[in-house]
């Protein structure tokens, strides 16, 4: 599915996939990593899943009804020693005609966002 996306005329990626990055990249104008603190990550992790528990959320399949998953918040809690590592790396190899944007906190995703619109 990715790699058919890839192919599409625009598309917004989002989501680890690192495996495809390159191919992703190669189409992109863009990145956005959004590298926002862990606790952060955990908070709003736990905040949705209370919130939206039980029903489909806008952004999920029809058949993916909001439910607490242990799985899924070990994973989040735990992208600092397995993923961002691998995150960081991949984004030193933005090639330089394109933008590449490393957001650290809310303060910078929403000068980032007032900066766009």
């Amino acid at each position: 599915m990715v790699l058919a996306a890839v192919d599409a005329p625009s598309r917004i990626f989002e989501g680890n996939f690192s495996e495809l990055f390159q191919a992703r990249l190669e189409r992109a104008d863009t990145l956005i990593f959004l590298d926002l603190p862990t606790w952060l990550r955990v908070v709003r992790v736990v905040w949705r899943t209370i919130r939206d528990y039980g029903r489909v959320r806008p952004d999920m399949h029809e058949d993916c009804p909001e439910r607490f998953d242990w799985e899924f918040l070990k994973w989040v809690a735990d992208y600092d020693r397995r993923g961002r590592d691998k995150a960081l790396k991949l984004i030193e190899i933005v090639p330089a005609e394109k933008l590449a944007f490393h957001l650290k906190s809310r303060r910078q995703v929403d000068a980032f966002l007032r900066s766009v619109n």
